[in-house]
């Protein structure tokens, strides 16, 4: 799987624990936001991957998670004070926007 589709397929399982969507017209799961409606799980797997690495209990590629870190690392986010939230917490946890 490329690194590309892997950051994809993580946003949308982000996307569940923090904020309201609109839900894929096919699985009805993560957030349908492709111009059609539907989510990279539904555009990607069984047409460019095999499986969601999260969906099949499995951890993301180390390389993956190297590149995500470094980002995190430089992003003017991780620049704050010491001790500030730079995230928002997950109040919205699996809500569905209708």
């Amino acid at each position: 799987m490329c690194i590309m589709c892997e950051r994809e397929l993580w946003g949308e399982h982000r996307a569940l624990e923090r904020e309201f969507f609109k839900p894929c017209k096919t699985c009805k799961k993560f957030p349908g936001t492709s111009s059609e409606g539907t989510c990279y799980h539904c555009f990607a797997i069984g047409s460019t991957i095999d499986e969601c690495p999260e969906c099949a209990g499995k951890p993301w590629t180390e390389e993956f998670l190297e590149a995500k870190n470094e980002i995190a690392r430089t992003s003017c986010c991780s620049r704050s004070k010491p001790g500030s939230v730079t995230s928002l917490p997950a109040l919205n946890k699996g809500h569905v926007q209708k």
